[in-house]
């Protein structure tokens, strides 16, 4: 989970390894690049609640990255990213 540093700290991965099956760690590291380009592409858009999105919303980070980028396009990019920065939640809209 090495790949995480640059992006949370070792707390926030702690919490997401203590608040998640083997397989789905196992699945975020074997997945890591996908990971890492929607992680990037989140802090371009102004996403603030990284920590919590990897926390909270992690089955977010097994989407394809295009697939994202479709879906956020679909939308106002500054509403949506402020309305996820408000409240993690209205990542679901996307």
């Amino acid at each position: 989970m090495d790949f995480l540093k640059d992006y949370v700290s070792d707390d926030v991965i702690g919490e997401i390894i203590s608040n998640n099956k083997d397989i789905v760690i196992n699945d975020l590291i074997y997945n890591r690049d996908n990971v890492i380009l929607i992680l990037d592409y989140l802090k371009e858009l102004g996403i603030k609640d990284i920590d919590d999105i990897l926390i909270l919303k992690i089955d977010f980070f097994f989407r394809d990255i295009d697939d994202i980028k479709k879906h956020f396009e679909r939308y106002d990019k500054d509403v949506i990213v402020n309305l996820i920065n408000e409240d993690i939640s209205n990542l679901d809209l996307v």
